[in-house]
C-alpha cells in the first residue's frame, strides 16, 4: 500500500514536471522523465527482520553524537497491546502539556533542542514521544499492525492524565471545576463523557448538547457553564444513576479494573461459553490529596470479540457487547456466544479513568 501511494506521488510529479520542463529544455525534460520512470519501476523494498526487530539501545543512540542541551526525564507509557512507548519529559510547573512527535525514522532523542526551546517559549511541559518501532519504544521498526495504530497509541497516551496529576502542583479539581488543567480537559473530561454515553445512551447525550446549543445559539459570549450542562444531564438521567453522575463530574474518581481469570469452552449445541473473573476497585481523591478506596456499584461494558478490540472495524467482529453491573471487587461472569471467541474485555474503549489498561483485555484460551 505504501509503495502504491509513493508511485502515485511520483506519477503526479512526472506529469507536473513534464508540463514545466517541456517549456524550457527538451534534453532536461527527457532526463527528468527517465529518472522518475526509473523510480516508479523500482521493486518493492524488503527488510531483514533479523536486523530491525529490536529498537536502538540507549548506548547506540548516544553514539549518534547529538548534544542533549536541555534536561529531561525518561518516562514510558503502556499501550493497549502491551507495548512500551518511550518518551523524554521536559518538566515545568504548568497546566499545559505539549506532546511533541517526530517524523519517520527519527526519534525523541533528536528533538532535544526543539523540545527545550518549545518549553521555554510556551512555558509548557513538553513530552517528546517515540512512536512504536522508533527510538527506544518497543515495536517493529518502520511497521504497524494496522493503519490507525499510531493514532491508537496516542489515544493510549491519554494516560498522560495520570502523569499530569503527579506533576500538577495543586490538588486536582473535579471535572466540572476544571480551570486550564489540560490533562483533565482533554483526558478525563473525554473519559467521563464516554462513560455518560454508555450510561444513558448517545441520543440523550445529543439531546443535552442540542438543548444547550439552541438556548445559546444567538449569544456571542462564552456564557455556558458546567452547572448548566449538569442540570440538563440530570433531566435525562434515570434517578438511580444521579449519584453516579455526581461522582464522575463533582468528585475525583479513579478506577482499577481488569480481568483476572478467563477461559472458554464449547457447549453441546455448538455455542461457546466464556467465563471470566472481573476485578474492579474504585478510588476517591480527597481535598487533602489523599486517595481512599470506596465501594463500586455501576454498569460497565464487557465485550467478547473475534479480534482485538482495537482492530474492530464493524459489528461482525463483536460477539457480545453489553453492560454488566459491577458491585464488588471480584465478580464471576459467564457469557454465551455463537462463534469462537478470541478476546474478552472489560471497558474495552476506555470509559473509566483507569491507569492500567493492559489487563482490561485478554486473549482467550480453552
Amino acid at each position: 500500500m505504501k509503495t502504491v501511494f509513493l508511485r502515485n506521488i511520483l506519477l503526479a510529479l512526472c506529469i507536473t514536471t513534464n508540463a514545466i520542463v517541456a517549456q524550457t529544455e527538451s534534453k532536461q525534460f527527457e532526463k527528468t522523465q527517465n529518472e522518475i520512470i526509473n523510480l516508479i519501476n523500482l521493486p518493492n523494498p524488503t527488510f531483514n527482520p533479523d536486523i530491525i526487530q529490536k529498537p536502538m539501545t540507549s548506548e547506540a543512540i548516544a553514539d549518534l553524537g547529538f548534544d542533549q542541551v536541555y534536561k529531561n526525564s525518561p518516562q514510558k507509557f503502556t499501550t493497549r497491546d502491551g507495548k512500551q512507548l518511550f518518551s523524554y519529559v521536559y518538566k515545568t510547573e504548568s497546566n499545559t502539556t505539549i506532546i511533541l512527535l517526530h517524523g519517520i525514522l527519527s526519534s525523541s532523542y533528536l528533538m532535544n533542542k526543539t523540545a527545550g526551546l518549545l518549553k521555554e517559549a510556551t512555558n509548557s511541559e513538553v513530552v517528546a514521544l517515540d512512536f512504536r518501532g522508533h527510538g527506544q519504544s518497543e515495536g517493529t521498526p518502520g511497521d504497524v499492525d494496522y493503519i490507525n495504530q499510531y493514532a491508537d497509541d496516542l489515544e493510549d497516551v491519554r494516560a498522560r492524565y495520570f502523569t499530569g496529576r503527579a506533576f500538577d502542583g495543586d490538588i486536582e479539581p473535579p471535572v466540572y471545576k476544571v480551570d486550564n488543567q489540560s490533562y483533565i480537559s482533554y483526558g478525563k473530561a473525554l473519559t467521563v463523557m464516554l462513560a455518560l454515553r454508555d450510561l444513558i445512551g448517545e441520543k440523550k447525550v445529543n439531546k443535552v448538547i442540542r438543548t444547550i446549543t439552541d438556548r445559546n445559539r444567538n449569544t456571542n459570549k462564552l456564557s455556558v457553564t458546567t452547572i448548566e450542562l449538569l442540570d440538563e444531564i440530570y433531566k435525562v438521567t434515570p434517578t438511580e444513576y444521579l449519584i453516579l453522575i455526581d461522582d464522575w463530574f463533582k468528585k475525583v474518581i479513579t478506577y482499577d479494573i481488569g480481568i483476572k481469570n478467563y477461559s472458554y469452552k464449547v457447549l453441546a449445541n455448538g455455542n461457546y461459553q466464556v467465563s471470566i473473573q472481573v476485578k474492579a476497585n474504585r478510588y476517591i481523591t480527597m481535598d487533602s490529596g489523599e486517595t481512599n478506596k470506596i465501594s463500586i456499584n455501576e454498569p460497565i461494558k464487557i465485550g467478547v470479540f473475534t479480534k482485538h478490540p482495537s482492530k474492530v472495524k464493524d459489528d461482525n467482529s463483536i460477539l457480545y457487547y453489553n453492560s454488566s453491573n459491577i458491585d464488588k471487587e471480584f465478580t464471576e461472569i459467564k457469557i454465551i456466544v455463537n462463534k469462537k471467541p478470541s478476546y474478552v474485555s472489560i471497558d474495552p474503549y476506555g470509559t473509566r479513568s483507569d491507569n492500567n489498561l493492559v489487563d482490561n483485555t485478554r486473549k482467550l484460551q480453552k
